[in-house]
């Protein structure tokens, strides 16, 4: 607020024209004028305190909101696995050629490697007996060719169903190192291979799509290459 110093004897003989009541001396007006002046600063200084406090406010429930999306995706993609927004593709690594998912997770590209394709039908065959799959029969040929296998809608999203529980996998896993959890306590040992049968589900995990936008590169983990290399 700058404006210019009042003329306080006019203000006097102003008010003495109107036949009002303020006193002659000027000095009570011009203390006035000062005590005002004064508030008006310490006002001004507190408004501008409680702004940054609300633009800090602000910036902590921005915060907090991405830590809910980030918490809520991983309920969703932990707990309820989809095979939406899960990308395939076909590399070789070494000798072999295996069938790898992509899928991004807390604003980073995961990939998971889900098997050779005569390892990844011999999965859905057994999500089909368990009725996890429900819309394809069982598969007899794996023999098949990625290029054909590209060309079968059906047996394509069979095969994202099982990225998708590949991931599950690999996300519980995180989320139980990140959470101080004993990893031991959720996962099996590679010597532990022994396991009662798949109960039979009677309706399929429900499906949650979530959106991804951002190229973001690929993380690696020393855990899911040793997982790798003692299950596929």
């Amino acid at each position: 607020m700058d404006l210019p110093t009042p003329s306080f004897q006019d203000i006097i003989q102003c008010n003495k024209l109107i036949k009002g009541r303020l006193k002659t001396p000027v000095k009570s007006l011009e203390k006035l004028h000062r005590i005002l002046l004064k508030e008006n600063i310490r006002i001004t200084k507190q408004v501008e305190r409680e702004n940054e406090l609300i633009r800090s406010h602000l910036k902590k429930r921005t915060q907090l909101n991405i830590k809910l999306k980030r918490n809520a995706e991983s309920i969703l993609k932990s707990f309820y696995p989809s095979a939406d927004n899960i990308s395939l593709l076909y590399k070789k690594q070494g000798t072999s050629t295996y069938i790898k998912g992509r899928l991004y997770w807390e604003g980073i590209q995961r990939e998971v490697q889900v098997g050779s394709i005569p390892r990844v039908i011999e999965m859905i065959n057994i999500l089909i007996e368990h009725k996890v799959i429900s819309d394809l029969n069982p598969l007899t040929d794996t023999d098949i060719t990625w290029e054909l296998l590209t060309k079968n809608p059906q047996m394509l999203q069979a095969v994202k169903e099982v990225a998708a529980l590949k991931f599950q996998e690999y996300i519980l896993r995180k989320l139980a190192t990140t959470a101080d959890l004993d990893e031991n306590e959720i996962v099996r040992t590679p010597d532990d291979q022994s396991e009662s049968p798949p109960q039979e589900l009677t309706e399929s995990p429900p499906t949650h799509k979530q959106s991804e936008t951002e190229e973001i590169p690929t993380e690696g983990t020393d855990w899911y290459i040793q997982w790798r290399e003692n299950n596929l």
